[in-house]
């Protein structure tokens, strides 16, 4: 059942949580450009489970130190050679 409630949350989710955030994503990516844009994105599970963990009291298990160990080590390895590049060019 559709109500006011659920309205004002959509809105909330559409506006807000997608239509802002990624405009404000996008205007960030301008500035700083593409490539440091693309490994901070890489990071955003990272933060997302960060803030889990400190707000939610979500307790990891092993599986989510192990994937979260990954999701860093890419990003590491990414910035790694993206400066390589540059150095390179």
């Amino acid at each position: 059942m559709v109500n006011g409630s659920l309205l004002l949350a959509f809105f909330y989710l559409v506006v807000i949580g997608t239509s802002l955030t990624f405009s404000l994503y996008l205007n960030g990516a301008q500035k700083i450009g593409g490539a440091k844009a693309g490994i901070l994105s890489c990071a955003e599970p990272l933060s997302s489970a960060l803030l889990s963990l400190l707000l939610l009291g979500i307790t990891f298990t092993l599986p989510d130190w192990l994937g979260t160990l990954l999701i860093l080590a890419s990003v590491v390895l990414i910035a790694i050679d993206s400066r390589r590049r540059v150095r390179a060019a």
